[in-house]
């Protein structure tokens, strides 16, 4: 819910609290609407600050969530009666203080209630608006997978990449080097087989998502040979966190593109991948040349921060780093798997 529908739910509220206090008034003598105003605008100072804590909460643990409600709607429920009662008897005098100190928090009870039932419905509201964004995001996601899916699929058979694959088997087998045209086809069929396997899903494990890197780079290691040198840094052991399916390919495949074929003598792209108690870093680093053919406009990039936007929902981060000779991407994903849209 947005600040102004709040705000617009919260006057609702609190006039028909008071047009119904005034209503239902069981006494012969209705309180005037000046005592009704007063009353009520306490009561609304008291709920918002509560919605001020709650929102600070939201992200914690129910038992934290519970708690809170009922600390807060106990204290600000007796300061609430506490002001109110203050008013009633010094300023508009309508009420005998014959409770001397404790008079002060006369009907108390009542008002923190009050701010109990009012807590129960923030809180329903909140988890209800916050699983329909959930909803909302992974249907977003979805969708932007299965885009993403369709694009790698597109990718994977190009002629000019598949052709060159294949064409430098046909190389190798006439050079008789059986063991490297294995090997290079045990990578284009892993490559294959994981871009395939994953397209009906919205996330792949963070290790499959660098295998399926690996494959490519291998792949395009045999195709440009000498100039293309692969630098890895990985940890003994990759973790397994579910992120968007084949968002990590497309920084890679810029490193080809927009790196390695333009430059004549070719150079160095280093993956290096870095594991921390809350985050996940991903480096990749490649040549810049001097004078470039194909700066491409970014679009990978952008497309990458979007998904990444709603899949994350502000917890990833992909930074550039740009110098003249270098190219450097780095993505950050949280090193745990998130809740709601994000867990299958």
């Amino acid at each position: 819910m947005t600040d102004k529908w709040f705000h617009i739910t919260q006057l609702s509220i609190w006039i028909g609290f008071g047009i119904l206090t005034r209503h239902t008034w069981l006494d012969t003598r209705p309180p005037s609407w000046t005592w009704i105003a007063l009353y009520m605008g306490l009561g609304y100072g008291a709920s918002m600050i509560l919605a001020w804590i709650f929102r600070r909460l939201v992200e914690r643990s129910f038992a934290v969530q519970v708690a809170a409600a009922s600390l807060g709607s106990l204290v600000l429920g007796l300061l609430w009666r506490l002001c109110f009662n203050t008013l009633e008897y010094h300023v508009l005098e309508s009420a005998n203080n014959a409770f001397r100190f404790w008079g002060y928090f006369h009907n108390g009870k009542s008002a923190v209630i009050q701010l109990v039932a009012w807590s129960t419905g923030f809180w329903m509201v909140h988890h209800y608006h916050r699983a329909l964004r959930h909803q909302q995001r992974a249907q977003a996601a979805e969708l932007q997978a299965k885009s993403a899916t369709l694009k790698l699929l597109q990718s994977q058979v190009d002629p000019h990449f598949l052709f060159n694959a294949l064409g430098s088997l046909d190389t190798l087998l006439l050079k008789n080097d059986a063991v490297e045209a294995r090997r290079i086809l045990g990578h284009l069929t892993q490559f294959l087989r994981g871009s395939l396997a994953s397209a009906p899903a919205p996330t792949t494990p963070f290790d499959q998502e660098i295998d399926r890197v690996r494959a490519y780079l291998a792949i395009e290691s045999m195709r440009y040979g000498p100039r293309l040198h692969l630098v890895w840094h990985l940890p003994e052991t990759l973790p397994k966190v579910p992120l968007p399916s084949g968002i990590l390919l497309p920084l890679a495949e810029n490193a080809i593109t927009h790196g390695i074929s333009q430059c004549v003598e070719g150079g160095t792209v280093e993956i290096a991948v870095t594991t921390k108690t809350t985050h996940i870093h991903t480096t990749i680093t490649n040549p810049v040349a001097p004078n470039p053919t194909n700066k491409g406009l970014g679009t990978g990039l952008n497309h990458t921060r979007q998904r990444l936007a709603t899949f994350y929902e502000g917890a990833a981060n992909l930074s550039v780093t740009e110098r003249p000779d270098r190219f450097r991407v780095t993505l950050e994903i949280p090193n745990h798997e998130l809740e709601g849209a994000h867990r299958r």
